[in-house]
């Protein structure tokens, strides 16, 4: 009789009795597959059960190594079983005497995209990574952080996602298994468990740095439905975090009372001034990502209106209503190339939103007030060339510019002017960076921003052939030379960049 809570796992869990032989009782023995697929396992003995003799002892030790054993075999393919292939006995190639030919036995794809990476490769991606996005917005993470090996605990997401960007960046780094889709898959799988340890706040901010990259990474795919709901999943989880409540101004949720019965706590105050100013640029690359889709999408903005901000800006430490008052004017602070994107972002958006809802003439108020707020602001970039962040932001701004003055551009022509040479600074801050070889390090903003002023061109040219609007030839001649020199950067681009490929594809 064998004694009680000494039957193998599988037994006591089907309720079955077992002849607790080891390393395979009889009833595993007889489970499809035989002794080798059987997952026969024992509990070890606890301390409560008794000291164990040596005899004992080296009993466990083998039956361990059966164990390791027979994973190890499993994991390399052999003695595995074929599956079986069923068809479909009544379809038009049916045949009652055919025999499918069975393919060669492979390792689970599932179990690399749960897996990810090995271990080995993650310093060379990490590496990869950050030649890329060490100054880009987008990545806000103190780079203590991401070497493996340290005593602190990193996202496996976020590993995931860096490995993605990196196979994107340097498509050679990887090969098979570990393609571009299946490291996609691989960040996908991981991201609801991350989520669901949210409010760690060792991982809260490694999981918001996730979803912004996967945001980033479908909108460099040219997949906007995607890149849309991973901005609104990183938007959703900064305010939960309280990122855009970080200046001293912040009444914290747990103080409002009534009290809020599902709010969650934001996070606790920071350690030190590195582990602050990640906080502060991780809100404004959330801000800037929804600013990004709401441009190239005409959607509605992820973040309320209504929302109060007083985290500073990046690079600085006053708070108090930071978005409100670069609006009325009042630039005390944010003048670092990150800050200056987050402004032009920010204007970006609010004529966007302005010009969707205005389908008759502007409001001369609203209107000659974004117009002024732009040309000031314009004026206080610093020239280029700048670092990436700043071309960006003459890009938005210049883009602002042209969005604004448009739709009115052929009722006065001052502000035709003006929009034709915003479109002309845009053509060549896109040929600027073809003529330096950057084709290969384009961001993906750019590409949208040259698709948009493209559309503008085409239909410019096909308003002064039809004689729709007048002009003389020597400004036809200049738009046409526009056009072309813009069409041959967005073909450059269209070479590495799917999104610069999509929308080369809809220009012509």
């Amino acid at each position: 009789m064998l004694q009680r809570n000494k039957a193998c796992n599988n037994c006591r869990r089907r309720k079955i009795k077992c002849n607790g032989h080891r390393p395979c009782c009889s009833q595993c023995a007889l489970l499809p597959g035989g002794p080798k697929a059987a997952s026969c396992e024992y509990l070890a003995p606890t301390p409560k059960e008794g000291h164990q003799t040596p005899r004992q002892l080296l009993e466990h030790i083998q039956v361990l190594k059966a164990q390791i054993q027979e994973l190890q075999e499993l994991r390399q393919g052999e003695e595995i079983k074929p599956p079986i292939l069923l068809y479909s006995p009544y379809g038009p190639n049916s045949d009652s005497t055919s025999n499918p030919t069975t393919p060669e036995p492979t390792i689970d794809p599932s179990t690399l995209e749960i897996l990810g990476p090995p271990m080995d490769l993650i310093t060379t991606l990490v590496s990869i990574f950050l030649d890329r996005f060490a100054e880009s917005v987008f990545f806000f993470l103190d780079v203590r952080t991401l070497p493996l090996g340290r005593p602190v605990p990193i996202s496996r997401t976020l590993i995931n996602v860096i490995a993605l960007w990196a196979c994107v960046i340097s498509p050679s780094v990887l090969c098979e298994p570990y393609t571009e889709n299946t490291l996609l898959r691989c960040a996908l799988r991981s991201l609801p468990q991350d989520i669901a340890e949210f409010m760690c706040p060792l991982l809260a901010i490694q999981i918001i740095q996730a979803e912004v990259l996967l945001s980033c990474y479908f909108l460099h795919a040219g997949r906007p439905v995607e890149g849309r709901t991973h901005c609104v999943a990183a938007v959703s989880l900064a305010l939960d975090a309280g990122l855009h409540a970080l200046g001293a101004s912040s009444l914290p949720r747990a103080d409002a009372y009534p009290a809020f019965p599902l709010a969650q706590p934001a996070l606790p105050p920071a350690t030190d001034p590195e582990q602050a100013a990640e906080r502060v640029n991780a809100f404004w690359a959330v801000w800037v990502l929804n600013n990004y889709w709401v441009a190239f999408q005409g959607t509605p903005s992820a973040i309320s209106r209504g929302l109060f901000i007083d985290t500073p800006w990046s690079g600085g430490v006053l708070g108090g209503a930071t978005i409100a008052q670069f609006l009325d004017g009042n630039d005390q602070e944010g003048f670092t190339s990150v800050a200056l994107l987050a402004k032009a972002s920010t204007l970006l958006e609010r004529v966007v939103t302005f010009c969707v809802r205005t389908t008759e003439a502007p409001e001369p108020l609203v209107y000659g007030s974004f117009a002024a707020r732009l040309q000031i602001f314009h004026a206080t970039l610093p020239p280029l060339p700048g670092d990436t962040n700043l071309v960006i932001a003459h890009a938005l701004t210049d883009l602002a510019i042209v969005r604004l003055h448009a739709p009115y551009a052929h009722a006065s022509e001052p502000i035709r002017s003006k929009f034709l040479a915003a479109a002309a600074r845009i053509v060549a801050n896109l040929n600027g960076l073809c003529e330096l070889g950057s084709v290969h390090t384009v961001v993906p903003v750019l590409v949208l921003v040259g698709a948009t002023i493209c559309n503008v061109y085409r239909d410019e040219l096909a308003a002064l052939r039809e004689g729709e609007i007048g002009a003389s030839l020597r400004t036809q001649q200049d738009i046409e030379a526009q056009f072309s020199t813009l069409m041959s950067a967005m073909s450059a681009f269209a070479a590495t960049s799917p999104v610069a490929h999509r929308s080369f594809t809809l220009t012509l």
